[in-house]
């Protein structure tokens, strides 16, 4: 294997590392959100229709988020 090869495969390293770290923080910004909609309906800021629909919202994002890091 020639130098181009292990820069190629490092840089390769190095970008799926960085999505990982980026996905991560995406799910923990997701989590986050989660948490905020709860405190808001507990409150009464916000209806049941919507925090179920806000809810449902998150959630589908976060499996697409998923889904993609796993493909």
């Amino acid at each position: 294997m020639h130098s181009g090869q292990h820069r190629r495969r490092f840089r390769d390293a190095t970008i799926q590392s960085d999505l990982v770290r980026c996905l991560t923080i995406a799910l923990a910004s997701c989590d986050e959100t989660k948490a905020h909609l709860g405190l808001l309906y507990e409150c009464g800021s916000l209806s049941k229709e919507r925090y179920r629909m806000l809810g449902a919202k998150t959630y589908n994002f976060r499996e697409a988020v998923i889904r993609g890091h796993k493909t």
